[in-house]
């Protein structure tokens, strides 16, 4: 929400107001990520901050960072602001380290994808989920379910 405020504050001109606000949450941010919270949202809302206020570096380092802790699924399950959202991304989508970055992710998460289907091939399936099943079938028959 911090990063859709300051990007309405830049859109009418609150340079000042976006500055303050992204200095704020570049702060908490980098509190998280020195506590050693990698959480790859942390990374991309620290890269896009940094973006925001101009420093492409270091939110392209950031965007690196995030991919390496996971950062494909937030881009392309859009349970985050997606690259193409914020104008951060606008700014330098044409950088060819943005898109190294963006390329670098399709094959990370189609080899996940692969490291999942070879994961799940090895077990049946109704051998593992008829026992969830009959436990929720279960715990919705108790009263006051």
């Amino acid at each position: 929400n911090t990063l859709w405020l300051a990007e309405m504050y830049l859109d009418v001109g609150r340079q000042e107001d976006a500055t303050l606000l992204l200095n704020e949450a570049i702060g908490y941010l980098e509190e998280e990520f020195n506590a050693g919270i990698r959480h790859p949202a942390t990374l991309m809302h620290l890269a896009t901050a940094h973006g925001m206020l101009g420093e492409d570096d270091t939110a392209l380092d950031m965007l690196e960072l995030a991919i390496d802790y996971g950062a494909w699924d937030l881009v392309f399950e859009r349970k985050e602001p997606v690259l193409s959202d914020l104008r951060l991304w606008k700014q330098i989508q044409r950088d060819p380290r943005f898109i190294q970055s963006i390329n670098r992710m399709t094959p990370i998460k189609e080899q996940q994808a692969s490291n999942i289907r070879n994961l799940l091939d090895q077990y049946d399936m109704e051998e593992l989920v008829l026992p969830l099943i009959d436990y929720i079938e279960r715990r919705m028959q108790e009263p006051g379910d």
